[in-house]
């Protein structure tokens, strides 16, 4: 790789392959899986959401190369003050966001529109990990560190919950695997989640009623929408229909039970090499083919073979990551890296699962390779983090392993040197004897 690579792509080069595989796949995925969206809304000019979906692949690899070249300390110092700015964030999203389908994810602010559950993903990981790393190394807050951990968990889960409860979930289990491995005691972690289920129980059965008398706000969640998915995905598909009060509803539940129709249709009809680049047809019957059923789509186009391309990217950045954490002397890097690579994973699990109708319907992105601006520019942000964390913690490697060779050079040097001296002093010694009986003539 020439110089000037090298001082801009630092970090692990097997990360990197893996990057640009995804942003290969999901310009060409982007570009047919839009194409129906472009005859309907733009008079079939197909460059324009594809230019659209490039800036943002353009921004996300701006902000890897950015972030990869921070040292990780700055996330040590900065981590309690970006995770409660985000917790702010999702408190004004539940009352000032602005809705789409139902549901309030997105805060503007200057004109721009973002989701800050993607934000609050990022600084959950940060501060867990500062938080653990002081667990680990005994540090002065050990006494209070787990109650405050359990507390930060539980206000990014409260607050993404009412509108996104896949984004909460997803949350709420990267961090208690995250913890898991930060030695967390288990009997603690166990309580917390069953303290969240019963919690979590009770507020879908108020969310419930109150959507069922008409009560529907940010805050009170969708109860009827979660108990119709989890429903429609179990044995008791006619409990969750009889349970429908309203043509709305019927009407979401015929729109849900479609889309998880036609997405079966695409894996289906993908075959082992699937139908070709291009030449999918259930894009022109999804209604989201280009974000939330990508999967789907790469399937039908690329076949089985291409389904399994994709899945084994992210099966290998967690695998990478994972070495780069075996590496790591640190604690606070290794617990960020491989929470930020849990978030991205289970990300695309959630979404993979949902397309091929392994899991109830809900919209996760397919990271780096649907379209979506938040989706993508968080994902980079954490992807550049690690690459940092992976550039770091090599140099520090490679410096501790010329420490030691140095070492053991002068080491060597020094014995050398000593046996070089005592064979001289042998030799003088052959040389000039000394008598050790008076010779007699």
């Amino acid at each position: 790789m020439p110089v000037q690579f090298k001082h801009w792509f630092q970090g692990d080069r097997f990360i990197w392959g893996i990057v640009i595989m995804m942003v290969l796949m999901s310009v060409l995925s982007v570009y047919s899986a839009s194409g129906t969206l472009a005859y309907q809304w733009q008079g079939g000019d197909t460059s324009v959401y594809i230019i659209r979906h490039i800036r943002h692949l353009l921004i996300g690899l701006a902000c890897i190369l950015l972030f990869s070249r921070l040292p990780y300390k700055t996330y040590w110092y900065a981590a309690p003050l970006v995770f409660w700015g985000s917790v702010v964030l999702l408190v004004m999203t539940l009352f000032m966001g602005v809705t789409e389908n139902d549901a309030v994810r997105r805060l503007e602010i200057f004109g721009m529109t973002f989701q800050t559950s993607d934000i609050a993903k990022i600084t959950l990981m940060m501060f867990l990990a500062r938080k653990l790393a002081n667990l680990k190394e005994k540090d002065t807050e050990t006494t209070k560190g787990v109650p405050l951990i359990f507390v930060a968990i539980s206000l990014v889960f409260a607050f993404i919950l009412p509108a996104n409860f896949s984004t909460a979930a997803l949350s709420l289990g990267a961090a208690m695997c995250l913890i898991f491995i930060g030695q967390v005691p288990t009997k603690n972690i166990l309580l917390f989640i069953t303290g969240c289920a019963l919690a979590f129980s009770v507020y879908l059965m108020a969310s419930y009623q109150l959507e069922k008398h008409g009560v529907h706000t940010s805050v009170t969640g969708r109860g009827i929408t979660w108990v119709n998915r989890i429903s429609n995905f179990s044995l008791f598909q006619d409990w969750g229909s009889a349970n429908i009060h309203s043509e709305a509803e019927q009407d979401r539940k015929l729109a849900e039970d479609y889309q998880a129709e036609q997405a079966r249709i695409a894996v289906g009809t993908g075959g082992i090499f699937g139908k070709g680049p291009g030449q999918s047809t259930q894009r022109n019957f999804l209604p989201h083919p280009y974000s939330d059923y990508i999967y789907a789509i790469i399937i039908e186009e690329y076949g089985i073979a291409g389904g399994f391309l994709v899945l084994l990217l992210y099966v290998a950045l967690l695998f990478r990551v994972g070495l780069i954490v075996r590496m790591s002397d640190r604690s606070f890097p290794a617990f960020l890296a491989i929470g930020l690579c849990l978030i991205i994973v289970f990300q695309a699990i959630i979404h993979m699962a949902v397309g091929t109708g392994l899991a109830p319907v809900t919209g996760q992105p397919l990271p780096m390779i649907s379209m979506g601006g938040s989706s993508i520019i968080s994902t980079g942000v954490s992807l550049g983090i690690i690459l940092g964390i992976s550039r770091e913690t090599r140099k520090r490697a490679q410096e501790s392993e010329k420490a030691t060779l140095a070492g053991a050079q002068e080491s060597a040097s020094t014995s050398e040197a000593a046996d070089h001296s005592s064979e001289k002093v042998s030799a003088d010694d052959l040389q000039d004897p000394t008598p050790t009986h008076p010779q007699t003539k």
